[in-house]
């Protein structure tokens, strides 16, 4: 469920709700924490229903900022504001 995007709860996917699950696997690899430590999964499903995960720089400053940029715009709750495909999202990253 951590991989899980805001949209597939409404039964909504597309290429960008990939882009979603590897910006969350980017986020664990960065910050060696889920995007929303929780184990109640009904509480996990609310969290990734209604809020943004913490910033990966507040949990590991080494972050670099653009690095950070980007995986949180993988993970925009919005797919609109998302890569729409893991293409873009890798030239981002090169």
């Amino acid at each position: 469920l951590q991989y899980l995007p805001p949209e597939c709860l409404t039964g909504q996917a597309d290429a960008r709700s990939d882009v979603y699950g590897l910006g969350a696997t980017l986020y664990e690899l960065l910050t060696l924490e889920a995007p929303y430590p929780c184990e109640n999964p009904a509480r996990l499903l609310k969290l990734v229903a209604d809020s943004e995960p913490v910033s990966p720089r507040e949990l590991n400053p080494d972050i670099p900022r653009d690095l950070e940029t980007i995986v949180m715009k993988a993970m925009a709750r919005d797919p609109d504001r998302r890569y729409a495909s893991a293409g873009d999202m890798a030239r981002d990253l090169q």
